[in-house]
Order: structure tokens, then C-alpha cells, then sequence
């Protein structure tokens, strides 16, 4: 009895301490957001100029003047993209009259996009260059506007140009209040709370369906904020998606395969002479009947991103549907906010998701589409679950090169089925059919594009393409016509190659990189090696785990090849099939009675959540005001 007691007190100690720790751990992540975040006002000077490192060592000076006189404050030019000048403003309490920003006198002209207030981690208020051309007062230059944009030239001395209350009154309004940095606080503040309120539920004792509970609910929080981003942030905070929107407008009123040269296309084209029509996928005409609807009937401003919202709902509803089984489906949803950024824009890259998520999870399940396979004989129920199995990788196959590894992970999954399969011979013959269906598909759409196009399609897209290429595209050469070696890529450019991809894949992507804080990068690393480590440990097959390394190790070589010989984007949603490898290896293991994996997966969809919230849906909904 008394040895009963002791061991009791012994695990209610270990209880106490694990408990303890995570706690301790969840202050010393709010402690360093907060001593990492800067919750001060800020003037920023975002730079114009094609060459990224035109303004690097400019210098910039401000002064403020509180109704004494113009005092200097400290100066500094802080690098983002190499052109943005950061000026924080202490408000003491005294009403700001004016503010003058200096630029150094040069022999080239200095290109101003448009300046910024911040308040903490918020842009609340913003000026663009040609606005300043006409609202402020400038001295010593002269200038020229072109766009939305201002070139000043110096004329004597150093130029500088002045924002007081009589020609900004708004500006100035907007730069001495801390509203927003209050409300980043309290946001801060409730985000925690929601973090410990979930650990809260892994401390008590186990519960049925209580993981199924709380991930449902994480799901749905995911859903709301991507439907919320989708409707009311800017179209120029998300990279490509003008180009999208071009292609997704074309079939609000067209139904057929276009021609190249048609005039309602010229909006389509990007800066590389590239038109997203080219591609096979089925994407474009779905979202532009999808999108008309959402324009013509709901009067949505934003039509051309609702199929990518529909595309997340009926990905999570069926997650929901399957998950109580199949809970290891939750951690494709969960794996980064940049998932959730791909639906909440203009993109083809969620189709090809999408469809690549069903793909491999459908291989993977017990019950899924081509379960049937498995079974001896053959019937027309399995041949309707490979014919549907055969449709979706045919959808893969038509869709852009960086998703194409995904066949090669449902190659694998289907592979260890055979290895392990009884009948050998009859699954391999069941496995040859899926493949001929499969190029069956892709040869009937590549069909459609020959008769559509007799004189060939390639012909007539390069001649277009050249037409609509800029010429600065035209002279930028790859990595390796400048002479880098492959493996000199991997460092060419700003902090290396996979530690800027690590960046974009945790969702610090694009214009969200602007208001991020360095830490979150940090806090993702640590809870991504905690997550795999939980993972590979309760997985029963190392077989498996070795197959999706090698797997994913093609995938890094062939985007370094990629990025070496083509265009030079260090892009994380390249690495986004990564993720189904894992659900791979989640599927085999039973890491879900592991409290340690539960944790480090709730603290990821956590800071996920905040960063998606407060460093995405916040800055880029509040441009709209402006």
C-alpha cells in the first residue's frame, strides 16, 4: 500500500514538473515576442528602383518638431529588400507639428514608392509617392512622377521634403496615435490565453475524441481567417496573383481554350511574357464560373479568390468527415499558415495542393478510393475508385512542375502496399491500369490543345510570350549564366537559399516578412524538430521514413537545380509537398497518444494563427483604408 502511494506521489511529481516546464516555456515565448516585436510608432520611406540594391548605404536623417523647432531623432536605415528607411517616433506627449525627412544629395535620381506609418506591428496609415509629389513641401530638388510613384532630383544640397498638419493632417494624426500598438498587445495577450487554454486540455486526463474536439475547432478558426483574408485584404500584398486574376477573369465570360492573341487577354500577361492559360489544369475555368458567381449574384469585390476559399472549406469539411478515424489528415492542415496563405489568394498553387492532398491520403487510407485495390478479384466498384484515383494524379501531371513529387510520394505509398500485398501479381496489373488511365487522361486533354491549335500551341504562346516580355526580363540572366556553380547557389543570395525558404514556408512570406518579428522564425524551428522528432520515434516502419527522406531529398535538389538554371525565387510553398511525406509517416506511427507531439502540433497552429492574424490579415486589411 505504502509502495502504491509513493509510486502515485512519484508520477503526480512528474505531472507537476512537466507542467511546470511547459508553462515556463509558454512566458519565455510571450517574453520574447514582446522583447523582439517593436510596439513603438515608426515613419517608414519605402525606396523605388528596379535594382534591389540601388538604395543600399543611402543615407536618409528625420527631425520632428513638437512646436520648438525641428530636434534630430536617432537615424537608421533598417533593410528590407535593401530599400526602407525606418524612423521611430517616441511620443512624449507633446503635439507633433511637423515632420522633415532628408535624403542625401546624389548625382542619380531617388526613387520614393510612398512613405508609412506603423504603430507596432500595424500599418495604419500610407502616403504614396506621387500623393507626396503634390500634399508635401520640398526643398532642394526637383521631381517627377510616374505612377504611383515620385523620383526626386537633387538640385543643391541635400533635398528634403515636409509633412505638417496644414498638407497631412491625417498622416500626422495617424503617426502620434498608439491605438494600434495597444490593440497588437491585447491581441498578444489573447492569443496566449487561447495557447494555455489549450494546453490546459492535454494536462487533464485523457478524454474521448477530446484531439478530434479541439482540432475541429482549430480547423475551423483556419477556415474563418483565410475567408477573412480572402475578402478585404489588398490584391497588390499577395505575389502573382495579378497575373491570376488576368487568366480567372478571362472565363467570367469566355467557356472555350483561348486564343493567345486575343485582346481580352492583355491583362493576363505578366512582366515575363508568361499568361497562366497556358497551363493544362482545370483550375482557371473552375475559378472564373466560381467567381462569377461570387461577383454577379453576392456582389463580392473579391470573386477571383473565392474558388481557393471553396477549394479550404471542402478540404477541411472532408478532414472533419475522416479525421475522428483518421486523425493524422489534421497535420497537412496544420503544418503552416503558409497553407492557409495559398488559399486565401488568387493562386493555382491550391489547386495543385488540393488535388495532390487527396492523392496521397486516398492511397494512404483504409477505406479510401482505390481501397478496393487491395482485395482479390475485381469489380466495378474498383474500377470506379481507379478510374477517380486516375483522374486526380492526371490532375497533378497537369499542373505546375514543383507539385509533380507528389506522384512520386503516392508512387511510394502505393509501393511499400505492393511490398507488403499478398498478391503480388494481381496488384501490380491493378497498379498498370491506374497508370494507363492516368496517361489516358493527360493524352485526351493534350489532344484537346492539338485540335485546338493546329499550327501547335507552343508556337503561338512564344510568339505572344515575346511580345509581352519586358525587356528588362529579357537581359536578367539565371545563376549559373552569371557563373555560380550549383552549389553556389545555395548561399548566392541574401542568407542562403533554404534559411530565406524556412522564412516563406513558416508564412513569412512576401509582404508579411515586413511586419514579422525574428523570433517567430525560432520558436517554428524548435517546435518543427520537437514535432518530427515525436513523430519519427512512434513510427513502426523505419522503411517509411527512409523512403520519404530520399524523396524529399529529390525534391531540394531539384529546386536548387531549378532556381540555378531559371529564375531564382526562393519560394517555401516549393517545399509544401514536404508536408504530405509527413502525413505519410504519421499514418504508420502512434504518435497521437504522445502528449509531447499534441503540444508541439497546438503551439504550432498557435503561432501559425498569429502570425496569419496579426502579421497578415491585420496590415493588409488596413491598407484598404487608406
Amino acid at each position: 500500500m505504502d509502495a502504491c502511494n509513493v509510486t502515485d506521489k512519484k508520477i503526480q511529481n512528474r505531472i507537476l514538473a512537466k507542467n511546470i516546464c511547459i508553462l515556463l516555456m509558454l512566458i519565455l515565448i510571450f517574453a520574447g515576442f514582446l522583447k523582439c516585436m517593436d510596439f513603438s510608432n515608426q515613419l517608414e520611406v519605402y525606396y523605388y528602383g528596379n535594382n534591389s540594391s540601388s538604395y543600399q548605404g543611402e543615407m536618409a536623417q528625420t527631425f520632428w518638431d513638437t512646436g520648438s523647432g525641428y530636434s534630430e531623432e536617432k537615424s537608421s536605415f533598417y533593410s528590407v529588400f535593401k530599400r526602407l528607411a525606418v524612423f521611430p517616433y517616441k511620443n512624449e506627449g507633446q503635439g507633433l507639428q511637423s515632420v522633415r525627412v532628408d535624403f542625401s544629395a546624389s548625382d542619380e535620381e531617388i526613387g520614393i514608392a510612398r512613405i508609412q506609418v506603423r504603430s507596432g506591428m500595424f500599418a495604419t496609415y500610407t502616403i504614396s509617392g506621387a500623393d507626396l509629389a503634390r500634399s508635401a513641401l520640398w526643398q532642394n530638388c526637383s521631381l517627377q512622377v510616374e505612377d504611383d510613384h515620385v523620383w526626386i532630383t537633387p538640385t543643391s544640397g541635400d533635398p528634403y521634403l515636409v509633412l505638417d498638419q496644414n498638407n497631412a493632417p491625417d498622416f500626422m494624426a495617424r503617426l502620434q496615435s498608439d491605438r494600434w500598438c495597444k490593440i497588437g498587445l491585447l491581441a498578444l495577450f489573447i492569443v496566449s490565453l487561447f495557447l494555455l487554454a489549450g494546453l490546459e486540455i492535454w494536462l487533464k486526463p485523457e478524454k474521448s475524441d477530446r484531439v478530434y474536439k479541439l482540432f475541429s475547432w482549430l480547423s475551423i478558426a483556419i477556415v474563418i481567417a483565410v475567408f477573412v483574408m480572402s475578402l478585404f485584404s489588398i490584391t497588390y500584398g499577395h505575389p502573382d496573383e495579378d497575373e491570376t486574376r488576368g487568366s480567372i477573369d478571362y472565363y467570367l465570360t469566355h467557356w472555350g481554350l483561348p486564343d493567345f492573341d486575343d485582346i481580352s487577354l492583355q491583362n493576363a500577361y505578366s512582366n515575363y511574357g508568361t499568361i497562366r492559360l497556358a497551363e493544362r489544369s482545370f483550375y482557371y475555368i473552375l475559378a472564373g464560373k466560381f467567381g462569377w458567381i461570387g461577383k454577379n449574384i453576392f456582389h463580392i469585390s473579391a470573386y477571383y479568390r473565392m474558388f481557393n476559399v471553396l477549394l479550404l472549406v471542402l478540404l477541411v469539411a472532408w478532414i472533419l468527415i475522416k479525421g475522428r478515424k483518421d486523425k493524422w489528415m489534421f497535420a497537412f492542415l496544420f503544418a503552416t499558415p503558409q497553407l492557409w496563405y495559398l488559399f486565401s489568394y488568387a493562386t493555382s498553387d491550391a489547386w495543385d495542393i488540393f488535388i495532390g492532398f487527396f492523392v496521397v491520403t486516398e492511397a494512404i487510407r483504409e477505406d479510401g478510393l482505390i481501397a478496393g485495390v487491395w482485395k482479390e478479384g475485381f469489380s466495378w466498384r474498383q474500377f470506379g475508385g481507379m478510374f477517380l484515383y486516375a483522374f486526380l494524379c492526371a490532375q497533378t501531371l497537369m499542373g505546375k512542375k514543383n507539385y509533380l513529387i507528389i506522384l512520386l510520394f503516392a508512387f511510394v505509398v502505393l509501393l511499400f502496399k505492393l511490398w507488403d500485398a499478398e498478391n503480388k501479381k494481381q496488384l501490380f496489373l491493378k497498379y498498370m491500369m491506374i497508370l494507363g488511365m492516368v496517361f489516358g487522361f493527360y493524352a485526351i486533354r493534350a489532344g484537346i490543345d492539338l485540335w485546338r491549335y493546329p499550327e501547335g500551341k507552343g508556337y503561338l504562346y512564344r510568339a505572344e510570350h515575346l511580345k509581352h516580355q519586358s525587356q528588362e526580363i529579357v537581359e536578367m540572366q539565371s545563376l549559373k549564366q552569371q557563373g555560380y556553380t550549383y552549389l553556389q547557389t545555395l548561399t548566392a543570395i541574401d542568407d542562403g537559399l533554404f534559411p530565406t525558404m524556412f522564412n516563406s514556408f513558416v508564412g513569412r512570406y512576401g509582404w508579411m516578412s515586413l511586419y514579422s518579428a525574428n523570433i517567430y522564425v525560432y520558436i517554428m524551428l524548435v517546435l518543427y524538430i520537437v514535432n518530427i522528432v515525436s513523430t519519427w520515434r512512434a513510427c513502426k516502419e523505419r522503411k517509411h521514413i527512409v523512403a520519404i527522406v530520399v524523396t524529399i531529398s529529390f525534391l531540394c535538389v531539384g529546386t536548387v537545380y531549378q532556381m540555378w538554371t531559371q529564375d531564382y525565387q526562393a519560394q517555401g510553398r516549393y517545399m509544401l509537398p514536404c508536408i504530405l511525406g509527413e502525413v505519410y509517416i504519421l499514418s504508420d506511427s502512434h504518435v497521437w497518444s504522445k502528449k509531447t507531439y499534441l503540444v508541439s502540433q497546438t503551439l504550432i497552429v498557435g503561432a501559425g494563427m498569429l502570425s496569419f492574424v496579426l502579421w497578415g490579415i491585420i496590415p493588409l486589411c488596413l491598407e484598404l483604408v487608406h
